[in-house]
């Protein structure tokens, strides 16, 4: 069952999530515009719309496999969505475990970012602090794992 203008909302409600998430890089990526836009401050509701209309669209294509509950078909539902979604998601995991491992740099970049992200007063938080590089911050603030 295809339901396009649901698709469509959904698509919008992922494309709100990236664009709140794109204002912290903006200036990196030249998009000065994106960052501050009123409408991207509330940009974790699209999540919800997301996964509000994602449940939705699920019940509506799986309702007959559940005329009345009973484990058979609430395994067998469980087992395909399990493999629908968690082997792209072990593979990326994997690929950034990878990435952390080879050069620590980028783990300590990313650390360090975050803390240039929050206000003066919980940057002495713990969070702040890379576990890589013991507890120091490893690289001068706006500087890049390759130094520029």
């Amino acid at each position: 069952m295809k339901l396009p203008s649901l698709t469509g909302v959904r698509g919008i409600a992922a494309l709100w999530v990236v664009l709140f998430h794109l204002q912290q890089f903006a200036g990196e990526f030249g998009l000065e515009a994106v960052k501050g836009l009123p409408g991207l401050r509330s940009g974790w509701a699209g999540v919800d719309l997301f996964f509000v209309l994602s449940g939705f669209i699920l019940m509506l294509v799986h309702e007959r496999d559940f005329p009345r509950l009973s484990w058979t078909p609430v395994v067998r539902f469980a087992w395909l969505r399990f493999f629908r979604v968690y082997p792209l998601a072990t593979v990326v995991l994997l690929l950034i475990a990878v990435l952390v491992i080879a050069d620590r740099q980028f783990a300590a970049y990313w650390s360090t970012r975050r803390c240039r992200t929050t206000s003066p007063s919980r940057r002495s938080s713990a969070r702040c602090f890379s576990p890589i590089a013991g507890g120091r911050r490893p690289m001068a603030t706006g500087t890049s794992p390759n130094g520029r």
